[in-house]
């Protein structure tokens, strides 16, 4: 008695089937990495807009902003955050001003780690350009966050802010 046997597909069929399996798994990673990348809505956003804008805030300085922007970084704040602002706001612009400090700064990248209702955790990579008495030609630096925004009276605002390696 004689086995049946396993018939390969005739050579001519055997690329275009490989394509084609070659095809869909590509298809369905793409797939993943646009639904992982995305996350799925734009929720993330305004999470997002007030982590940026506090980074661009925090790491862009002037002797003859410096009053501005502090104001600028405790409107954008709150919790933690806002009271750490507060209370070292009499010396922050003083600061500023004897090192004759300016930076300008950049958000690179931002995204959200965690988020549940009404609060998020965002990861910001921002790079900055530091000018100061002792370095006027400025120096570059990069800096990375990890911020907890809250939404607060319609409002994201920062709560927390720690600086992360």
């Amino acid at each position: 008695m004689s086995r049946p046997r396993f018939r390969l597909p005739p050579r001519s069929l055997a690329l275009p089937i490989g394509l084609g399996v070659v095809a869909l798994l590509l298809a369905a990673l793409v797939t993943v990495l646009a639904v992982r990348l995305v996350g799925g809505t734009g929720d993330d956003e305004p999470a997002l807009v007030a982590a940026r804008q506090t980074a661009t805030d925090l790491l862009t300085i002037a002797p003859d902003t410096a009053d501005a922007t502090l104001r600028r970084l405790e409107d954008g704040t709150t919790g933690e955050f806002h009271e750490q602002l507060g209370s070292r706001s009499g010396t922050f612009a003083g600061t500023i001003r004897d090192a004759k400090v300016s930076s300008t700064g950049e958000v690179s990248a931002a995204g959200v780690a965690e988020r549940g209702p009404g609060r998020a955790v965002v990861l910001v990579s921002a790079d900055s350009t530091v000018h100061n008495a002792q370095v006027p030609d400025g120096e570059p630096r990069q800096y990375r966050m990890r911020m907890t925004v809250e939404q607060e009276d319609g409002r994201w605002l920062v709560s927390r802010l720690e600086f992360v390696p």
